[in-house]
């Protein structure tokens, strides 16, 4: 083997255990795939924001009681959706446990918001 092949092949060893380990740290506490997800999450929910605010801004008949359910549909699914990101990567028990009551109670809060929007249409 000459000089060049064995300084090449120490290199790819020493690359290879350096991304195996840095690999094995993000995948023991997945912060930046978690931190990925909440980028997205927020992402989708200033979209959701957004549309409400322009919903809002095009039916000036709309009473504070409709602009109120308006926002809260996607402020109440953001929350959502991070809490599911806690309970995909997250660790400590008392934070899950927030997460998943999160999760129950905003979901059943955004079922009632629509529910509420069905029966009482802006007139």
């Amino acid at each position: 083997m000459n000089k060049n092949s064995l300084k090449n092949t120490l290199l790819a060893v020493s690359a290879g255990a350096i991304l195996g380990w840095s690999g094995h740290l993000l995948a023991a506490d997945n912060s930046a795939a978690a931190m990925n997800d909440y980028m997205g999450s927020m992402k989708r929910m200033d979209a959701g924001m957004k549309t409400a605010m322009d919903t809002m801004h095009k039916d000036m008949k709309a009473s504070a009681d409709h602009h109120f359910v308006t926002m809260m549909i996607p402020h109440h699914a953001g929350a959502v959706d991070m809490a599911k990101i806690e309970l995909k990567y997250g660790s400590d028990p008392q934070l899950r446990k927030m997460a998943q009551m999160i999760v129950s109670g905003q979901s059943k809060e955004i079922n009632d918001l629509k529910n509420w929007q069905k029966a009482h249409p802006v007139k």
